[in-house]
Order: structure tokens, then C-alpha cells, then sequence
């Protein structure tokens, strides 16, 4: 579903050029919930803006869901982000005017598809699945910070891509709201047997999904499977594989 072979980015701040990425690679398989953890500059979140295809590595292949997106096209990327994977950020990046429907609603709107009575039901569908329905004409300032975060996945889901991209998507929930969340997010992988790849720097995150990647300093430093570890063993483990 999503491998990274090889991959370098680097960034240009001022007359400084900043190496992102130094050859990282990562492989996943098989559809399931999976977390790339690593301290702030090891190059996570530039890891999954590669997979999302919002940037190009500048060497490296990105190959998601049988495509390879290392070199592709503008118009080829947007439609890749259209249909191959859905984008949860840390903000909920919600229309503070529209309601949640009209948000999850919004881009199949803009594409023109499916069809306005369709969409209504993938949208109405999507609500009572993430448990927001008795929300769904509600605005982001009537509803908490997890409901908004639900909208945000809905809406990232409406095309039902195969992949769901997920970057710190707690970080602004308090911890009883994150812990619904992230067992969310394994329920969405399960059920819809698709991709789930979270990135965070949080053990208690990463202790509900299958496998973690460490990141640092814009390497691989190795991977573990969970399977039923809890926090503080993950934290063991992350700590280990993260040591100099």
C-alpha cells in the first residue's frame, strides 16, 4: 500500500538548506493502522506530505497504492489526493460558516461528483458512522474540539480512498477526547480495510496500532510491531531504536 524507498528532502530556509529527509524508506503491505513516531526534526511530518503527495522528494521513489507519485504531474498529484488518500491535519481546517455536513460535503461539491443526491447520503452515512449525525447541522463553534476532529475525518473520507493520512490529529484534544480518536482510527482501518498511517510523537497514540516506524534525524532508525504492548512498553521500545 505505501512504500518509501530510498527518500531524501531537503528544505531552504534563507541561505540554509535543510535536510528533511536522508534516505528514509519504509514499507507497508497490507491494509491496518500503523504510526511514524520520532522527535520534532526527524522528519515525520515531511515523511507524510510525501505520501500525501502535497511535495516531491528530491530523490527517492514514493509508490502508494500501486502508484508512483515521485515525479508526478500537478494535475496528476491533485487528482491522486482526490481519490488515493484522505488528510487529517492537527488543525481541523473546518468553514467556520458551514455546517459539519456541509463541511464533510464540501469536496464533492467542489468536484462536481457524485451526484448531489448521492453525495448527500456518502456524507449522512459518513456522520452516523464517526457518531456525529445529531451534529451534523451544528457549526464548528457549537461543537468540541473530538467533533470537529470527527468532521475533519469524515470529510477526508467521502471519497473512500484506500489510504488515510493522519498528522499529530490529537494534538489539540485534551486526553480523554485523544484516546476516543485514536480507537477510531484503528475502527476505521478495520472496518473499511484501508490504510491508516498516523504520524505522532505520542507512545499512548502509537500503543493502538499495529506497527511503529522511527523516525530520526531523517533516517529509519527501525520498526516494531505493538501487538498489545501497552504505552509505556511502546515508549520502551521507541527509546530504544531512537538511542545515539
Amino acid at each position: 500500500m505505501i512504500q518509501l524507498t530510498d527518500v531524501y528532502k531537503s528544505y531552504t530556509q534563507g541561505s540554509a538548506k535543510i535536510a528533511a529527509l536522508r534516505g528514509a524508506s519504509i514499507t507497508i503491505d497490507q491494509p491496518g493502522y500503523y504510526a511514524v513516531m520520532g522527535a520534532s526534526g526527524s522528519g515525520k511530518s515531511t515523511l507524510l506530505h510525501l505520501v500525501a503527495g502535497l511535495d516531491k522528494p528530491d530523490k527517492g521513489k514514493v509508490v502508494v497504492a500501486g502508484k508512483d507519485i515521485s515525479g508526478a504531474s500537478e494535475g496528476a498529484l491533485t487528482e491522486y489526493r482526490r481519490s488515493t488518500v484522505g488528510i487529517v491535519f492537527q488543525q481541523f481546517n473546518l468553514i467556520p460558516t458551514l455546517t459539519a455536513r456541509q463541511n464533510v460535503a464540501l469536496p464533492g461539491v467542489i468536484a462536481s461528483r457524485p451526484s448531489r443526491t448521492e453525495l448527500n447520503k456518502r456524507v449522512d452515512e459518513l456522520l452516523d458512522q464517526l457518531g456525529i449525525a445529531a451534529r451534523a447541522d451544528h457549526r464548528p463553534d457549537a461543537l468540541s474540539g473530538g467533533e470537529q476532529q470527527r468532521v475533519a475525518i469524515a470529510r477526508a473520507l467521502l471519497f473512500a480512498p484506500p489510504v488515510l493520512l493522519a498528522d499529530e490529529p490529537t494534538g489539540n484534544l485534551d486526553s480523554a477526547s485523544s484516546e476516543k480518536l485514536w480507537t477510531l482510527l484503528g475502527s476505521v482501518a478495520q472496518q473499511q480495510r484501508m490504510t491508516v498511517l498516523m504520524v505522532t510523537h505520542e507512545a499512548a497514540a502509537a500503543a493502538h496500532c499495529e506497527r511503529v516506524y522511527v523516525l530520526g534525524d531523517g533516517r529509519t532508525l527501525g520498526q516494531f510491531e505493538v501487538d498489545g504492548l501497552d504505552h509505556t512498553a511502546v515508549a520502551s521500545r521507541y527509546q530504544h531504536l531512537s538511542r545515539p
